[in-house]
């Protein structure tokens, strides 16, 4: 059970941050946030970050009624051209290493215009877990292709899978979830991610 807690350790670091995320915090100025339904039904107006943008948060492990800090992410965006490059890089702090230590790394390649990934790559070493996960996003055709292993030096397996329109990773869709504009939907209203 402890290894089963330990390897979900970045999953379950990163949801609270899904709810920290600033939804609306404006960093274009005057931009309307509006989501294109024409032909790029997936895409949505970038009004929430630009180049530049970092973001430190810290883990804490609870015992009870005590929080222990435990580490910390950080998120930053780099401007690569047509695409932002987005990474959240997570550490556990060394005077918990003894206990447990993690180092996850997400990073993702977005499109400026659509905000949809081209690619992600997942370089997870939690305790003696590792994983390295490298997809490659083909968006007009519907496929992603996969390169997985333990390290990016153990590759065993290579996929193509095919996916639905507007594919995103655990990181693009946190940044378009930012920029979606809430309160324009109705009551049950659905916008298109998978």
């Amino acid at each position: 059970m402890k290894k089963l807690w330990m390897n979900n350790w970045a999953l379950m670091s990163f949801l609270p941050l899904l709810l920290l995320m600033p939804t609306q915090w404006s960093a274009v100025a005057d931009a309307e946030p509006e989501v294109v339904m024409d032909n790029q039904a997936c895409s949505v107006y970038n009004h929430t970050f630009t180049a530049g943008e970092e973001l430190t948060y810290k883990i804490y492990y609870n015992l009870n009624f005590v929080w222990i800090p435990a580490g910390e992410v950080v998120f930053s965006v780099r401007d690569v051209g047509s695409q932002y490059h987005i990474s959240a890089v997570g550490e556990t702090y060394s005077s918990y290493e003894w206990f447990f230590k993690a180092r996850d790394s997400y990073e993702v390649y977005i499109d400026k215009q659509s905000l949809l990934p081209s690619l992600s790559i997942r370089d997870i070493q939690e305790g003696k877990f590792t994983l390295y996960d490298k997809i490659t996003y083909n968006q007009s055709e519907n496929k992603t292709y996969s390169v997985r292993g333990s390290s990016k030096s153990e590759i065993k397996e290579r996929n193509e899978y095919e996916v639905g329109n507007c594919m995103h990773d655990i990181l693009s869709i946190i940044y378009y979830a930012r920029n979606v504009n809430y309160a324009s939907l109705d009551v049950g209203e659905h916008f298109p991610i998978e």
